[in-house]
């Protein structure tokens, strides 16, 4: 006699907007229509367009236009699986072996904006990396309700529908409901692991087969293409079809055989020469460099293997007895000696010194007190400790200190190469965290991969952090983006300039400071400029910006003796393959290279005038040819410079028409020549000169717009991203619109002059028509018709109003449903850091009407 299967049924636990539950309740069932039929239309198409004002430190007006985001509204079907961790039986952080059981549990959502059914993938057909479902035990696919953690049943062999397949833990048949929009279940993959897994190979599992099956958003909610796939899983249609058909989704998680699943702190120390006074330029015995270190504790891993954690104390011996503390340690640089410490740290940090020998020592076994050594000179090593523990996500910078150059050839210099080391622990752990400086990875990854299967390897015998620029990376732009394993060398290059030429920048206005040091020496240092940008011109445009003026000076540092009909003239920045035509690289005797940028940084076209007051000469630039002198010019010539004497001259560069936002590199060099006073006459390899960077940027502040969904119960559906596929927000749903700044201009050290974003005020107009601005900007910001404002706005700096254009403006973040058609968010100055990530950025909410 066969059985009757038992039916169970259940009530999905989800919050709908209120008028679909009031339609519900009214027996109105087909809710996407009738809540789209008294919302925005189909096909809307919402845009978004900021817009910032701003000027240098020379008061030139600058107008700065982000990309425009735009979101259209349609009746959609969607999902999205996110993989939410991997259980070993054997606990918590114990490693995955043999015969191991796993359960790898994946959140899958309905990003709809109506009721779906959905199939899921059984044991059969579910894609898997060294799992066996054979073993004794076998393997389930069980599905969860995500809201309540309610078991809904088991997914068959072959897999199923959610509302007509489920069994539950003997076999019945269960009934289970349509997946609401904006619903999740959990669906929990258990096997084992499979016979003859060895270390380090990967044991995991897909849920869904959505090439490229890497969690990526190309993972997430695509179109269905694979009719009468069983390993896939999409939506089911339970009512009218959807606008964009079926979708599916994938998400895939794995962890390395015989790894641990556990936590582990993330750290990450920087390390930048933020200041170089050269004083004497002649003299290579009295440099003075200032390094800035800093501490990020990652709050996520960028390998995926590990839960980022707090990073606390390591003992250390400090004032005579063992003490738990995070340690930053810095090996005093060879050929300098510590002159400084920063008196004023962030708070909760101390500095260290020890006089220990560093090389070949292990820095945790160094004896370190928070007296300063007398004198400060004998200091090998300088740290700084904190207490601990910091959490996830904390970040700091400002630990300074000043060495100075006291052993460098004085004939020749040569570099002084640093490396930073941090210590730790994970907090419940005793195995020792550290990173060396130079990139921006935690804990000695390389390009995103821990250094061994514990994600950290400090050796046994320790690591002395003595930097070695032979068998070291070297993190050539000084600002932590080296690349490679272990840790990546600062290295400054220090090279005395007796009886030579010095050409530089104005760092007070008039053109008093020729002797003027860079990044690496007194060839590289630069002084950055801005043209205006009109309104309206967003990236992707073009405009013809007016001519900007640069002043310069140079001057004989000698003691005796003078320079020659010293000439001044622009020159291309690298020498053509395979010819031996002039170029700034070829002039400057460091090794440095890419200092001036390349030969097509420069725009064909650029002109560029020198002038001392009395002559002038107009040079044209092309990237094939480089500089080339106007007909009936000739180059400047300032006669003969004697000792002492200062030269002022200006250098105008006039760009052709340009994208916003380029940077605009001219190297210019001064020498004694040899033919003056003639159009052929120009550099031919004149030993003695010196290079000054002129650089116009047009434009420097970037402004980047995006925007995520965000479903009716505020949880994401699509993350941020500037651009959309067609149909992706319903009514009802939430559009979380942010714009980043940054200041894209190179940070100035010592001598050098940077850009200065002041006054800078970020508007969202959601009435703004572009073209009234630039009629060649077609776009319209029409989201204030569409949407209503939502509370949670957040402006990183700054305060906020927010703008009825027909009625009054508030400085306090309106209730949701307030009347807000412009958000202004009066800035102040942004000053450059070097880094690629946002100086800040102002974040508002929207609900699609």
């Amino acid at each position: 006699m066969a059985k009757t299967k038992n039916k169970k049924t259940f009530r999905w636990q989800a919050h709908k907007p209120l008028l679909a539950t009031a339609l519900a309740v009214a027996g109105v069932f087909n809710m996407a229509v009738a809540v789209l039929a008294l919302g925005t239309d189909a096909g809307t198409a919402i845009e978004n367009t900021a817009t910032a004002t701003y000027q240098d430190d020379n008061g030139t007006p600058i107008n700065a236009t982000s990309n425009t985001v735009t979101i259209n509204v349609a009746e959609i079907a969607g999902l999205t699986a996110v993989p939410t961790g991997i259980t070993d039986s054997d606990g918590v952080g114990s490693a995955v072996e043999a015969n191991d059981t796993l359960t790898y549990s994946f959140e899958v959502t309905n990003t709809g904006n109506a009721e779906t059914d959905v199939f899921i993938p059984g044991i059969d057909n579910i894609i898997t990396d060294r799992i066996d479902f054979t073993t004794p035990d076998g393997g389930t696919v069980e599905v969860f309700d995500a809201a309540t953690g309610t078991s809904l049943g088991f997914v068959p062999a072959a897999g199923g529908n959610l509302t007509t397949d489920l069994v539950d833990g003997v076999g019945a048949a269960v009934t289970v409901p349509a997946l609401p929009a904006d619903a999740a279940i959990i669906v929990r993959v258990t096997g084992n692991v499979a016979a003859g897994t060895v270390a380090g190979d990967n044991v995991g599992v897909t849920l869904g087969n959505t090439p490229p099956n890497d969690n990526t958003t190309a993972t997430q909610n695509q179109d269905f293409n694979d009719a009468g796939a069983t390993n896939d899983l999409s939506t089911v249609d339970v009512g009218p079809t959807a606008s964009n058909g079926v979708r599916e989704a994938s998400a895939e998680q794995g962890v390395p055989f015989a790894a641990s699943v556990r936590p582990l702190a993330l750290a990450t120390v920087l390390k930048e020469a933020s200041n170089i006074e050269r004083n004497d330029t002649s003299n290579t015995q009295d440099d003075q460099i200032t390094y800035t270190l800093g501490l990020n504790v990652e709050d996520t891993d960028p390998s995926g293997l590990f839960q980022p954690a707090s990073l606390e104390g390591t003992d250390i011996t400090l004032d005579g007895g063992t003490q738990t503390r995070i340690l930053i340690s810095d090996a005093i640089p060879v050929g300098t000696e510590l002159e400084s410490v920063a008196t004023s740290l962030p708070a909760g940090w101390t500095a260290v010194y020890t006089t220990d020998a560093a090389a070949g020592n292990d820095p945790l076994a160094a004896t370190w007190t928070t007296a300063v050594p007398s004198p400060i000179s004998t200091t090998t090593r300088v740290g700084f400790v904190h207490n601990g523990p910091l959490a996830a996500g904390y970040t700091e910078t400002g630990l300074d200190f000043t060495v100075v150059t006291t052993g460098l050839d004085p004939v020749t210099g040569g570099t002084v190469d640093n490396l930073a080391q941090v210590f730790g622990q994970t907090a419940g752990d005793t195995e020792i965290v550290y990173d060396e400086s130079g990139d921006s990875d935690p804990n000695n990854y390389d390009a995103g991969n821990p250094p061994d299967a514990t994600g950290t390897d400090y050796p046994a015998a320790g690591d002395d952090g003595v930097a070695d620029p032979i068998g070291d990376e070297v993190d050539l732009n000084n600002n932590n983006t080296g690349t490679g394993p272990d840790g990546e060398v600062n290295q400054v290059t220090v090279t005395p300039t007796n009886d030579d030429i010095l050409n530089g920048t104005n760092p007070t206005g008039p053109a008093t400071n020729p002797g003027a040091v860079g990044p690496t020496d007194d060839n590289d240092d630069f002084t950055n400029l801005s043209t205006a940008v009109p309104a309206g011109v967003a990236t992707g445009d073009t405009f013809d910006p007016a001519s900007v003026t640069f002043n310069n000076s140079l001057t004989n540092p000698a003691t005796g003796g003078f320079l020659s009909n010293v000439t001044i003239e622009p020159i291309r920045p690298q020498t053509p393959g395979g010819t031996t035509e002039n170029s700034a690289e070829s002039a400057d005797a460091n090794a440095t290279t890419g200092q001036y940028g390349t030969n097509t940084d420069i725009p064909d076209g650029t002109e560029v005038t020198i002038s001392d007051g009395v002559n002038s000469a107009t040079y044209t630039y092309n990237s094939a040819t480089g500089f080339t002198i106007n007909g009936g010019d000739t180059p400047v010539n300032v006669g003969d410079v004697f000792p002492g004497d200062v030269v002022e001259y200006t250098v105008e560069v006039n760009l052709p028409t340009v994208s916003p936002l380029d940077a605009v590199s001219i190297p210019v060099i001064a020498f004694p020549d040899d033919a003056p006073g003639t159009a052929t006459a120009g550099f031919s390899g004149e030993v003695t000169n010196n290079i000054t960077i002129d650089r116009l940027y047009t434009g420097f502040m970037d402004l980047t717009k995006e925007a995520r969904v965000l479903a009716a119960d505020g949880t994401e559906r699509l993350p941020f991203a500037a651009t959309f596929p067609t149909d992706e927000i319903a009514p009802g749903e939430f559009i979380e619109y942010r714009v980043s700044y940054r200041n894209i201009s190179e940070v100035a050290t010592g001598d050098n002059i940077g850009l200065n974003a002041n006054n800078f005020v970020l508007t969202e107009d959601g009435t703004l028509d572009l073209s009234t601005l630039n009629p060649a900007n077609t776009n319209i910001n029409n989201w204030a018709s569409f949407t209503t404002h939502q509370q949670n706005t957040v402006a990183t700096t700054g305060s906020v109003d927010y703008v009825d254009i027909t009625g009054p403006t508030v400085t306090a973040d309106p209730a949701s449903g307030e009347k807000v058609d412009v958000y202004v968010n009066n800035v102040g100055t942004v000053s450059p850091d070097g880094d690629l990530l946002p100086d800040g950025s102002l974040t508002f909410r929207r609900i699609v009407d």
